[in-house]
């Protein structure tokens, strides 16, 4: 298969592939309110075992049969370093300095107006205070899922097409369009129109950005495993609560550290790209 058909071919796939993926969540059997267990268990039951297929086909049928790998694109599949695990994986954490400087300072405020330990971190961390579905969804269900069809099926084929660079912005393109769907929803729940665009516009700009760094983590690793723990691990911690810094009583030196992290985070990646 030549390149030019590679590359149309990859980008063919990729589609059916997020097509296939949320069209799989509007089934009768998976539709439902999305925070039901009853709807979390069937629709993860469904989702890890597509993602799983997926992954498996893309790795054992499509590039070792259909693609003609040189020596050089072989070694990529087969190869992978522990050590560039660690180093995609730590710029992350820097990024978060900033949320957990204020989840520190929230659990220990909490622990001495008297507040337990495990009401602390429930209150600090309003993920750990969620049904125990939810939690497996947030932090097992959808990173797998995701990464596996994502990172380690469509942006693993789009990266023996063309360069790189291009793989990163085309698979994160396809990984915030399949999380547009939610408008859906946005627009029956708030009755407007507008407010459910912007939400969706929104969700799919941080979605893209972030698709953008688990995809560099992906190509610098060639793990899927370590895309999966990222996509775990901020889904963990969530997304920054400008409201509440702002009206934090520490709010300047909180901001101090938000500032840090992020320009060691940038610093990091540019010196491990």
């Amino acid at each position: 298969m030549n390149l030019e058909h590679c590359l149309w071919f990859s980008c063919s796939f990729s589609l059916f592939l997020c097509t296939t993926f949320v069209g799989l969540l509007y089934l009768p059997w998976f539709y439902g309110e999305r925070n039901d267990c009853k709807i979390i268990k069937r629709r993860s039951l469904a989702l890890l075992s597509l993602g799983t297929f997926f992954y498996s086909v893309t790795d054992f049928v499509i590039i070792s049969y259909l693609f003609e790998l040189n020596e050089e694109q072989k070694k990529l599949v087969r190869t992978s370093s522990l050590a560039n695990f660690f180093d995609s994986f730590s710029p992350i954490l820097l990024l978060f300095l900033g949320p957990f400087s204020l989840n520190i300072i929230e659990i220990v405020t909490y622990y001495l107006r008297g507040v337990s330990i495990e009401e602390s971190l429930k209150l600090s961390l309003p993920l750990l205070g969620q049904d125990s579905w939810i939690i497996v969804r947030n932090l097992i269900v959808a990173p797998v899922s995701e990464e596996l069809v994502f990172r380690g099926c469509i942006c693993k084929l789009l990266s023996f097409c063309t360069s790189s660079r291009s793989a990163v912005l085309l698979s994160s393109a396809f990984f915030a369009a399949s999380h547009c769907h939610h408008f859906i929803y946005r627009n029956f729940v708030y009755n407007s129109l507008r407010t459910a665009i912007l939400e969706t516009v929104i969700q799919f700009l941080y979605t893209f950005l972030f698709g953008v760094y688990s995809a560099w983590v992906f190509i610098r690793s060639r793990r899927v495993i370590t895309s999966i723990c990222l996509h775990s691990f901020c889904n963990f911690v969530g997304t920054p609560d400008l409201s509440k810094i702002w009206s934090h009583c520490y709010r300047w030196p909180l901001l101090l550290t938000y500032f840090i992290g992020i320009s060691l985070f940038l610093h990091s990646v540019f010196h491990v790209s």
